[in-house]
């Protein structure tokens, strides 16, 4: 694997710079039993240290010098040294240093004690951010930071909380700024109106992205709880579930948070596969964080790990500390157990492992990785697309939406922030930088619902849309932590074509109760025939009727030549323009170049029209599925059972949480 860490240029042996560091066949078997044995005896925190004592020799007998500044900085250190000398040699002297005592003691007490008692919180002092906390604070200085929970809002932008007056008033100078003269408040228009230019609202097949090989690392539709188990499903002795192109980890969590009551006894076997190795890579890293004993501690720097661009120094440490033994068992491994929970790893692992090594031991600073993200989500290029969204927003929402999209960071508005300064390594692919497309959006995953309330019980604002997010994700992976105790889950992770993952299961006699397909059974992936060809027998129809095969259809209503039907056309921009002012209560106008991917496509029985396509592009394909949904919903926010015509139970008004033209379908 390409290595991008320079530093390691000047630290690490070549092999043909000596020939002691060509070990023969009795030193390899001897090295790897002793790599056996330190394992087995050596916690996480020694293995580092020695590690990292040793590298610095090395650099020492290069002639050159490295100044270990965090503990951050040692761990990607000694990751990437590690994996660019193939755990050879360097391994093997380092375990001799240890038997022979022959390391930097006070080194080690100091970093040991640091990763000990690191606090990996996003709040105060590394404190758990469980609830809204006084805005107060000075960026220069930590230690002027109150602590005390929130307890009101600013009157005028509903953004800033605090405790008491007192800390309001100290906070006024830096909060003014945005509370008074914010140019995105209650005056701001957008700039195709104040240059007056016909705007550039393009679509998302002209988003712009930084690399071919960009991935969709946060999720583009609600997530959805595939199990939804039946009253004979929680009985079950066995259960397993495919998803089979997971995308990020929304929809595993929403799945197993919703567990019914009486299914602790089933054995749950779920398989999560993506093809992206990033986005595998990313999954099965959020997992071991939340399998790990700590975990409760951890839920603040799965969150950073997950939507954050940047995260504080000891939470990338304590990141890199956990995920360092495990990549240690090589390329190979057929299983890592972290706490309790047993991961199986399947085909593609390997590109997994290359590239957390990669994301471990990327030396990307926090400078060059900002620009980075900036170049891609702030361009001046697609200041309309931002214009287009912030224009369905309230004021001080649009101000939250644009700090968040600026900085990055997803952390309750006004929250101490300064600690999170070290580069979340995680969400940059190790090549190619912020592999992402610029219309990836946060918000896109969740249940507007869900999230405002969740917001809500924390004290936090209607108004901070991504503080009322951060609190949601919070609880759902507090919840999904205590699932996974109480439950008892075996994971297996793959990377590879979700249709390879089919035939693969075929040859195991796998048979699984939920397969989830997401949406590449779209025309412009898969499609659908493929994935019924694969999938379908692969449902365990003869223990369980209720096993199912779950297709999502994103991209349907832009690949028929229907939506062009004048029967269709002007029934839709009839009803947009009269239901505009109840849709944008901010009095904004209503663009109808955004055609249909507004939040209006919910007024509508798409149905009809989505069937008939069905038929057009997949033939005998095309009929099959269940009349009525018993697992998932047919559409976004209508309830599971409804029948078709059905339309959502509550309008959206934000761009995103959008209940738009996307249709889920189950399969018999």
């Amino acid at each position: 694997m390409h290595h991008q860490n320079r530093m390691f240029e000047h630290m690490v042996l070549d092999a043909s710079d000596s020939p002691n560091l060509k070990p023969d066949a009795a030193t390899k078997a001897a090295g790897k039993e002793l790599r056996k044995h330190f394992y087995q005896q050596a916690n996480a925190a020694d293995k580092l240290h020695f590690l990292i004592d040793r590298m610095k020799t090395v650099a020492s007998s290069r002639g050159t010098s490295q100044t270990i500044v965090s503990p951050s900085d040692s761990v990607a250190w000694l990751t990437g040294a590690q994996h660019e000398c193939n755990e050879k040699y360097l391994f093997d002297q380092c375990m001799e240093l240890a038997k022979e005592g022959g390391i930097g003691e006070k080194l080690v007490d100091v970093l040991h004690g640091a990763l000990k008692d690191m606090k990996t919180g996003s709040g105060v002092n590394g404190e758990p951010l469980n609830r809204l906390f006084c805005c107060r604070g000075d960026p220069a200085d930590p230690t002027r930071a109150c602590t005390s929970p929130a307890t009101f809002f600013c009157s005028n932008c509903h953004l800033h909380s605090y405790c008491s007056k007192e800390c309001q008033k100290t906070q006024w100078s830096l909060h003014k700024g945005d509370c008074k003269r914010s140019p995105q408040g209650a005056t701001w228009r957008p700039q195709w109106e104040v240059e007056g230019y016909e705007p550039n609202l393009v679509g998302a097949r002209n988003q712009i992205f930084s690399q071919a090989s960009a991935e969709y690392l946060w999720g583009n539709m609600e997530a959805v709880d595939v199990f939804n188990l039946s009253d004979e499903e929680v009985g079950f002795a066995e259960f397993r579930a495919v998803f089979a192109a997971s995308g990020d980890f929304r929809d595993v969590i929403m799945s197993v948070n919703g567990l019914r009551s009486g299914s602790e006894f089933c054995n749950f076997n779920i398989h999560v596969n993506d093809w992206g190795p990033m986005a595998a890579a990313r999954n099965l890293l959020l997992l071991v964080l939340l399998a790990h004993p700590d975990n409760l501690k951890l839920v603040d720097a799965v969150i950073a790990t997950w939507y954050s661009v940047c995260m504080t120094d000891s939470q990338m440490a304590k990141i890199q500390e956990i995920l360092l033994p495990l990549l240690a068992l090589g390329p190979n491994a057929k299983q890592w157990t972290v706490g309790k929970t047993v991961i199986h790893l399947g085909n593609g692992f390997d590109g997994i492992f290359h590239m957390l090594v990669g994301m471990s031991s990327n030396s990307l600073g926090l400078h060059d990785g900002m620009q980075k993200y900036h170049d891609l989500m702030m361009t001046m290029d697609r200041i309309d697309f931002r214009h287009r969204i912030m224009l369905d927003l309230l004021p001080y929402e649009r101000l939250a939406w644009f700090e968040q999209r600026n900085f990055g960071l997803l952390l309750p508005f006004g929250s101490f922030n300064a600690h999170h300064n070290t580069l979340n390594k995680f969400l940059f692919h190790p090549i190619h930088g912020f592999n992402m497309f610029d219309s990836c959006e946060k918000l896109d995953g969740w249940n507007q619902e869900q999230v405002l309330e969740s917001g809500k019980q924390a004290g936090c604002s209607s108004n901070d849309l991504y503080g009322c997010l951060f609190f949601h994700v919070r609880q759902q992976l507090v919840s999904f932590i205590s699932k996974i105790a109480k439950h008892k889950i075996v994971f297996h992770f793959s990377c590879q074509n979700a249709l390879n993952l089919a035939t693969s299961m075929t040859a195991q006699n796998l048979l699984c109760d939920r397969i989830w397909v997401s949406n590449i059974s779209d025309q412009n992936y898969v499609g659908l025939t493929a994935v019924k060809r694969t999938f379908l027998p692969l449902c365990n129809r003869v223990l369980n009727p209720n096993s199912v095969l779950i297709t999502l259809f994103m991209n349907w209503i832009t690949t028929t030549k229907l939506t062009s039907d004048l029967r269709i056309r002007p029934r839709y921009l009839k009803l947009t323009e009269e239901k505009a002012a109840k849709l944008f209560d901010n009095g904004t106008p209503f663009y109808t170049t955004t055609m249909l991917s507004t939040p209006q496509i919910c007024l509508f029985d798409l149905w009809p029209l989505f069937e008939e396509w069905l038929k057009e592009a997949f033939g005998k394909d095309g009929v099959g599925f269940r009349e009525v949904n018993s697992v998932v919903p047919r559409r976004v926010r209508v309830p599971v059972g409804a029948k078709n015509g059905v339309l959502p139970e509550k309008e959206a008004r934000h761009r995103f949480f959008t209940s738009d033209r996307s249709m889920y379908v189950e399969w018999k």
